[in-house]
């Protein structure tokens, strides 16, 4: 076995947890993912809420 190998299956091992996927659908078809470090996940939770309340108001001002 490589020393990769061995460090992997180690008892002590951490693992490579957790992941977090962010998917989101191109041109109303394709799926596309992309994995985030957990410290960005806040950082895009933050920026979707952000972009979901623009897109409210230019609904509504598209209303008028």
């Amino acid at each position: 076995m490589r020393e990769a190998e061995l460090r992997v299956h180690a008892a002590d091992y951490p693992g490579h947890g957790p992941r977090f996927l962010w998917t989101r659908t191109v041109r109303g078809r394709k799926t596309r993912g992309r994995q985030l470090v957990a410290e960005k996940v806040e950082k895009v939770r933050r920026e979707l809420e952000a972009y979901q309340e623009f897109a409210s108001l230019v609904e509504q001002i598209a209303e008028v």
